[in-house]
Order: C-alpha cells, then structure tokens, then sequence
C-alpha cells in the first residue's frame, strides 16, 4: 500500500513539474547556504561558510544541514543534484505516508491519493517550495508522518517510544518547529491521559522534549548562544515581538493579523472549510477525530507564526506550506469517511476538492519564488576571475548574497546580508558595520547591488575612506549619481592595496606567502612592522586567508603566537570558538 502511495505522488508531481520553469522554484539560495554549511562541515570541520571561519550557524534549518553534510560525505553530490533527490525521495515518502491514514480502505485509498496529489501539486506555494531545494520538502515529511505516528498509537492504544525519534527531527526541521510540535505533544498527551487513561503520551513527550534540550543544549555550547545568526540579520526577537503586543501595540498585532490572512488565502487554506458541511454528518472513528484534531493544532500554530517571529523572507507563505497538506489530508478524511463513501454525492464530493484546487490555482498560477542562484553564480564567476586576474589565491569577497557563492569554497566572505557573519549581523547598524569593513577586514573584492547599495550607500560608499581605499573592477562609476538611482546595477570593486602590481606591503606579504608558506617569513614581518610602530593588521589579514593551510599543517599555533593582538588572535581563531567574535564586537561596537 505505501509503495503505491509513494509512486502515484512521485508519478502526479513529475508530470505537473515537467510543465513548470525549472528556472521558477529550484535551488533557491537560501537552500544553498544551509546545503553550503553542511559540506562546510565536511570539508573544514567546523559549521561555518568561510574556509577560513568563523563559526557560524547561517542556517534556520539544522537537520538539512546534516543531512545534506552526510549526503555530500557519501557522494559529494552538488546542491542542484541533491535539490532534485531531495524533492524526488520527500515525494516519495508523503505518498507513502498519506495513503496509509487509509489502509482500512485499500479499494478507495489510491483514489484519495491521487485525488490529494493532484490538488497539492496544483497549490504552488506548497509544490515549488517543495521543490525548492530548501528544508521545506523535509517539513513536510516530517510532519506528516509525526502526526501519522501519533494517529498509529491512537489506533493501536499502544505507546512505541521509538517514534519519539522521528517527532524529535521534526522539532529541528526548522530552528522553530519546534513552536509546532511542543503543543501538537501537548495535545497528545491530554489526549492520552483523557482517553487512554494512563501518562504513556506525556512520557513519549517527555522524551521529545528531552531529546530537544539535549540538542539545543549542544547548540548551546557550539555556538555561544540559543538564537541563531539568522535571528540576528533579520532582527527576529519573539520576546521582543510577543512584548509590544502586549503592551498594546495595535499595529504589529494587526500586520500580523494581515499576514496570518494572506497566508490563509495565498496557500488556498480558506478550501478546508468545504469540509465542515460534511464534518456534521460523517461518521469518524476515534483515531480520526484525534488526527482532526491534531491538524488543527498545527493549524493554529502556524496561523501564530506570523504574530511570533513576523513575515518570512522571500515569501509570507515559505515557512508554513506543511500545513497545506495537512488540511488536504483533513478534508480528505471528512470527505471520504465511512457514512459518507457509501453517498451517490461522493463523486460530486472529490470533484469538488479537485475543482476547488484548479481554482485556487488559477487564482495564483505558478510563480518565480525568488533569490535564484544563477544571477548569484555570476557574481561568483566574475569574481574568480579577478582573483585570477589579480593573483589571489582564496580571497576575501564581500558581497549580500551566500549560498552559490560560499558553496564551492572559493573564497572567504564578508557577507554584507550578515547572515553569514556573525560580527556583521550583531553590529547590525550600517554605520558600525562599515567601520569594521574599512579599518578591519578590507575585503578584496566587494559586489553591490539594488537594496543592498541603497543601505550601505551613506555609511560606506560614500566614506570617503571607502573611495581612498577601492576602485571599481571596469570602469569609473559616479559613486553619488550610483547612490542616487532607484534601482543601482552591479558593481565590483576592488581593493587598491591588493592589485596584481601594487606595491603594498601586504601585497608583497601575499606573494611571497602564496609562493611559501614559511612561518618565519611571517615573523619577521610582525617584528618589522612594530619596529616601524605601523598599522599590521595587514598582516593579519593576510595569515587570515590561510588558516585552512597552517591548520592541516599544524603551523597555525606557532603562527598565533607571534601575535601579542588579543582582536588579532580572536579574529583568526573564529574557526575554533564562536565566543571570539565577541571579542571584535566590543572593539567595533
């Protein structure tokens, strides 16, 4: 039965993706940050994106980082392979999942399957987001088969304690899921005690909870810290957020009164309510009421994410596109419950949620779901030919978008969207960032483009620092008349003192250092500049592009030593602690 769930989905969405731009919804960028992470983990040993640290948790999503890290570890799969195997094995297994909510009915089973895929797959904001190459698709496992889990015990009034596993993976799909599953448990357990009369649910939740704190608390100490860098680039605060609305800030609680709306409508969630006419007369048993239930549960709980976390980037839809099959699965059981089957109406009924679907998709045909990587890979070309031009084994970019470009392992990056940057991302002011940027990092080449140059334009290109300091990578660009246009193109610039013919002193470090690594050499430049009383953070700068190498050669600890710089030794060992962050912070703060 599963295996025949599993191929009519697999066999529906394949046939609707064929008809769709791939160019729409595959490999969304964000998706390749987390995947950029996982084989950062692989190939450096730490959960970073820069070769040359820090430690950064850049990703909402901790399970597809790890599971992307083990599929790169087996295979090295890229990230547009493993887009589409994740999307092929997710759909897979829904089918599978889904058809066995109704193995007491195998004669109507596949029909409601193929009924349910073809209504989702035409629910775009659920099928591209599936497709997207984000955690979406493992959302969407994961829940569903949490709660199929659940409704499995309720059927068979039987603990099994090892599913605690499953729902536990589900409370890291997302670093938030766990706001869905923690009252789904709750549930479970009033259900249990109230029903079954006995604490069995409340301990099976007692483990979740415990498997939960034991990875968080892991986090804890990886990181330094329960928020993830996200959280800080996007100023999420649920305290913060939960605190004005209950000290009666009318307007956030009606934006995310709005959002939570447009949710509704945009995700086609308003079709659940056919159902309800229905619910009246049908005849459930006691597992299906509870998995009702259930669904509705995570119902509300999404409905509350815009009030607790706001809109989510890219689309207000993104992070709540398992509820969509959730309320599929729910109209599907009133629908096709046992007094209800046995109805000359159940034909018009499964033409109904068809139809109703067709219409929701004309409503909102498919769409571009934005942050594609092939504009961002350009980037990503252009500047691996100016760091052939210049000379530059593993440069320092900056530049706002992440994952294509932290991918492949080229450079190290001064992420200007801070997602990637823990320093950037809790400077958070413009003005503060790029005094970092300008007296510190000095990254090698820096992209801009529409927004991103707007935010930055007063504090850093117009710096009369940043223009003594970089020139443009093709031609003379008018930096105010750049500033000053509604939409400003892409540009690149290039830092001065690290040109292929300048005659810097750090260029003349990088030389002889990508031509020998020799420790001594970078000795005797440290002992040199502070004869001179010089500014020798060029100097650091410069051992900073190779850590990867002092650190597979065990020279790095000799290298460290020789500076007497608590900022220096902090920035170089990012890799090693994520606390030495805060070490910059205060000196830039």
């Amino acid at each position: 039965m599963a295996l025949i769930g599993g191929i009519i989905f697999s066999v529906v969405f394949a046939l609707h993706y064929s008809f769709i731009d791939s160019n729409l919804y595959q490999a969304r960028d964000d998706g390749v940050i987390t995947m950029s992470v996982g084989r950062h983990l692989v190939d450096f040993g730490f959960i970073g994106v820069s070769p040359s640290g820090p430690i950064v948790e850049a990703s909402s999503s901790p399970l597809q980082t790890f599971v992307y890290a083990v599929s790169y570890y087996l295979t090295e799969v890229d990230y547009k392979n493993y887009s589409v195997f994740q999307t092929a094995v997710s759909t897979f297994l829904i089918g599978a999942i889904f058809i066995s909510f109704f193995k007491d009915r195998p004669n109507l089973a596949p029909a409601i399957t193929f009924t349910a895929a073809t209504a989702l797959s035409f629910q775009y904001s659920f099928s591209l987001w599936h497709a997207s190459g984000m955690e979406n698709a493992l959302t969407h496992v994961l829940f569903l088969v949490s709660v199929f889990l659940l409704f499995d015990m309720v059927s068979k009034h039987r603990i099994n304690y090892f599913w605690a596993l499953p729902i536990f993976l589900a409370s890291i799909a997302r670093i938030d899921s766990v706001v869905h599953v923690a009252p789904l448990l709750v549930f479970f357990s009033v259900y249990w005690l109230v029903c079954e009369k006995r604490a069995g649910g409340f301990y099976l939740s007692v483990l979740v909870g415990l498997l939960w704190l034991a990875f968080q608390s892991g986090r804890l100490v990886y990181f330094g810290d329960l928020l993830p860098n996200t959280a800080y680039a996007q100023n999420i605060s649920v305290s913060g957020r939960m605190g004005r609305i209950l000290n009666g800030d009318i307007a956030l609680a009606i934006s995310s009164f709005t959002i939570a709306s447009n949710i509704f409508v945009l995700q086609g969630w308003w079709i659940s309510l056919l159902g309800f006419p229905f619910l009246i007369i049908a005849k459930l048993n006691r597992a299906e009421k509870f998995v009702l239930l259930a669904i509705a549960t995570l119902f509300i709980s999404a409905c509350l994410t815009p009030v607790l976390f706001g809109p989510a980037r890219i689309d207000p839809t993104r992070i709540t596109t398992h509820v969509t099959l959730l309320l599929i699965l729910w109209l599907a059981i009133v629908l096709t419950s046992n007094s209800l089957t046995r109805s000359p109406a159940h034909i018009f009924r499964v033409l109904l949620l068809i139809g109703s679907f067709g219409v929701a998709a004309i409503a909102r045909p498919p769409y571009y779901l934005g942050w594609s990587t092939q504009g961002f890979d350009e980037t990503r070309l252009r500047f691996a030919k100016l760091a052939e031009a210049h000379n530059i084994d593993r440069p320092l970019v900056s530049n706002p978008d992440l994952g294509a470009m932290t991918w492949h392992k080229q450079f190290n990056v001064f992420d200007l969207g801070a997602l990637g940057s823990p320093v950037v991302a809790k400077l958070s002011e413009t003005k503060l960032i790029s005094n970092y940027l300008l007296e510190f990092a000095r990254p090698d080449f820096i992209e801009s483009h529409g927004y991103w140059t707007k935010r930055y334009c007063a504090d850093l290109f117009l710096d009369k620092r940043f223009s003594q300091l970089y020139t443009p990578a093709n031609a003379e660009i008018a930096i105010l008349q750049m500033c000053q246009s509604q939409n400003p193109e892409t540009v690149i610039w290039v830092r001065k003192g690290i040109e292929r013919d300048s005659d810097s002193l750090e260029r003349q470090l990088l030389d002889d250092l990508q031509n020998n690594l020799d420790t001594t050499r970078i000795r005797t430049e440290l002992e040199i500049c502070a004869l001179n009383n010089g500014d020798c953070r060029y100097v650091v700068r410069t051992i900073y592009r190779f850590i990867p190498e002092l650190r597979k050669s065990q020279r790095l600890v000799e290298v460290i030593a020789f500076l007497d710089s608590d900022l220096a030794q902090a920035y170089l060992l990012g890799w090693q602690d994520t606390l030495n962050h805060l070490m910059i912070l205060r000196e830039f703060e």
